[in-house]
């Protein structure tokens, strides 16, 4: 089965330290939380799921857990999973975790280009994906996108919601940006020292190859020289 490698992320860090959490406490602190962002998105995508059901298994792979949704005949449920035990399911989709974001709000990065790109991976009922994606950009595009359900489910007023969500979108996607700038710092120097030594690599071969072709030439045998027989005089 292929996986797409976790990406150095602001998730990647948070789920290592969250690592120590035993996955059921963690996974139960969610679930108020993920009822609450239910009972608000299953209204906005049920056209759009009409006639479907089964399971999609979400699964960032730069966090230890993913949510498993299921889709009903008249109701949607949001479950969070551990990532590495997860349960059978219909559907999986995997990919970052701001590839996801980005698919469920319908912008940013295209969701064919991700998957040819690797970066995303489908697998079993790709059609069941397809309309919970287009369910959640038309969610998305109603005003519910997915930091706007995650603070209409914090116990806030209602005033403060806009301002949460859009305050926690934009410290969650500097923190991915700072995140990519430590990585960058970290990586130059390392790229440019292996530039330095694949380039000597290079030479090295080459004059080897030059030294061999040299050694072959010096270590043939002479061509003996034909003596005339007295017929051809």
């Amino acid at each position: 089965m292929r996986s797409s490698a976790a990406p150095f992320s602001p998730l990647l860090l948070l789920g290592l330290a969250l690592r120590p959490v035993p996955a059921p406490a963690a996974l139960g602190l969610s679930r108020p939380i993920l009822d609450a962002i239910a009972r608000r998105l299953g209204p906005l995508v049920r056209d759009r799921l009409q006639g479907l059901s089964g399971t999609v298994a979400v699964l960032p792979t730069d966090f230890p857990y993913g949510l498993m949704v299921s889709v009903g005949a008249h109701d949607l449920t949001l479950e969070a999973v551990d990532a590495a035990t997860v349960p059978a399911a219909t559907a999986c989709l995997r990919a970052p975790a701001f590839v996801l974001l980005d698919l469920a709000e319908g912008r940013g990065r295209d969701g064919d280009a991700s998957f040819f790109a690797r970066d995303l991976v489908m697998e079993g009922d790709t059609a069941l994906v397809m309309a919970l994606r287009y369910a959640l950009e038309d969610a998305a595009d109603s005003g519910a996108a997915p930091f706007t359900l995650l603070a209409d489910s914090l116990p806030l007023p209602t005033a403060w919601r806009g301002r949460v969500a859009a305050h926690l979108e934009a410290t969650a996607r500097l923190a991915a940006d700072d995140v990519r700038k430590v990585q960058a710092a970290v990586l130059e120097p390392l790229r440019a020292w292996r530039a330095r030594v694949d380039a000597r690599l290079d030479i090295m071969e080459d004059r080897l190859t030059r030294a061999e072709r040299q050694s072959r030439t010096r270590s043939s045998p002479p061509v003996p020289r034909k003596e005339p027989h007295a017929s051809d005089a």
